[in-house]
């Protein structure tokens, strides 16, 4: 059972604040039971947990989901370039009921939780028990009245996506957590072609039209698609592998909706909940004015730090960065080098004048575990690199990413920073 906290009337204070944030929705407190029927919430994430009451019926002896897809069971789908979405091996409804059926009367979870897992590759190392990001969201938006609690849309239709997206995927180490251009022997002329990226992955692209495809076969309304998808590399320009599944499944659905054969569809990606981070600079660097910023890590910072500048210009910025030993780096226009810190590789970085269309990218990686003490100042438990940005002719609209990295101890950050 929930313990909660009471008001001095024996309120629970969370049910206050569920019934006030409904309300701030413009949605009637009142559990009204037609409310949203013809409604699809798709959401594309990592971990639903199908014997949570919030995404069973009020009964307890069904499931919410309509269609679940595990990438992680078909891996040459999730990660096609092409996919036909008509061949995926998925669950619908009526077999995702009989899982929960026989759940209920068995008393235990074991057959489902050897079915599915809800954790394959979110990270976590825990058991099917216990709560994933996949089981808040979709008791969040649309989860069945559960302890006096209710979501938003409680009788809408659920259609799930386990990603098959591993954080090897999308960062540039291995299942060890080791850099992935430690041993690598970098070329001259050539680019390392080992560089990861989270808004080019084909998982979610299919994940995407996945759930739009099964909205259909339920002939619903409406759906809304949510992708908790929180990364902050890559050109933020709309042209990336994700960003272009997003345009254009939106401009497909708006024209099949006006002429009336498929429903309205409403496609949402999470700002996130990393946005105090300090993950972001921008600056306009002119051949007067160039412009600087500090890339901050942490002694005891066990995971590897990535960065990419981005910036249109007629020509390649200068970019310099100095170590905290005095060092300075040139990172010209050039194919992927090291970083050294003496005869150890910290890092490496690379520069591509017009990498994507009119926008060139500069890239870095750092492993703070390689750091020698040399690098930090005495017993400061912190260490700067420091950037310096010029322009040559004209100015330039530059922007700065790291790498989302969760965790306190984890994280770098910018200096100065700019949330927007």
């Amino acid at each position: 059972m929930l313990e909660f906290e009471t008001t001095r009337q024996g309120e629970p204070r969370q049910r206050r604040f569920n019934e006030a944030a409904l309300s701030m929705l413009g949605l009637p407190i009142a559990d009204t039971r037609s409310l949203l029927n013809a409604v699809a919430i798709g959401f594309v994430d990592y971990g639903f947990d199908l014997l949570h009451p919030c995404l069973r019926t009020p009964q307890g002896d069904a499931s919410r989901f309509r269609f679940l897809w595990d990438q992680n069971q078909t891996p040459e789908a999730a990660h096609a370039a092409d996919l036909d979405v008509t061949t995926i091996s998925d669950w619908d409804g009526g077999f995702l009921d009989g899982a929960v059926r026989d759940a209920a009367v068995s008393g235990s979870r074991r057959d489902l939780d050897a079915l599915y897992d809800p954790h394959a590759n979110s990270g976590r190392r825990i058991s099917t028990a216990d709560s994933a990001h996949g089981t808040l969201m979709a008791s969040i938006a649309a989860g069945t009245t559960f302890a006096g609690f209710r979501s938003a849309a409680p009788n809408a239709s659920l259609i799930g996506v386990q990603l098959a997206l591993a954080d090897t995927d999308w960062k540039e180490h291995d299942q060890r957590g080791q850099p992935t251009w430690l041993g690598v022997k970098l070329c001259q002329d050539t680019f390392w072609d080992g560089w990861r990226s989270y808004d080019d992955a084909p998982q979610i692209s299919n994940a995407i039209r996945y759930i739009y495809d099964r909205a259909c076969q339920l002939n619903v309304d409406a759906v809304v698609i949510n992708l908790s998808i929180g990364a902050w590399a890559g050109a933020h320009d709309g042209a990336s592998r994700v960003e272009q599944a997003i345009s254009h499944l939106q401009v497909k659905a708006d024209a099949a909706w006006q002429l009336g054969i498929g429903p309205r569809t409403i496609i949402v990606a999470g700002a996130g909940n990393a946005g105090a981070d300090e993950g972001h600079w921008s600056g306009t660097v002119t051949p007067a004015t160039p412009q600087t910023f500090d890339w901050i890590m942490q002694r005891g910072d066990p995971t590897q730090n990535k960065l990419e500048i981005w910036y249109e210009s007629a020509s390649a910025l200068d970019i310099e960065v100095k170590l905290p030993d005095g060092t300075v780096l040139q990172i010209a226009p050039s194919r992927t080098k090291e970083i050294r810190d003496g005869a150890t590789r910290i890092g490496i970085a690379d520069h591509t004048f017009e990498a994507r269309r009119k926008r060139s990218r500069v890239r870095v990686l750092l492993h703070p575990p390689l750091f020698s003490t040399a690098l930090f100042d005495g017993a400061n438990s912190t260490t700067r690199f420091e950037f310096t940005l010029r322009a040559h002719g004209q100015a330039a609209v530059t922007h700065a990413w790291i790498e989302r990295d969760d965790g306190m101890r984890e994280r770098s950050w910018l200096s100065p920073s700019h949330p927007t």
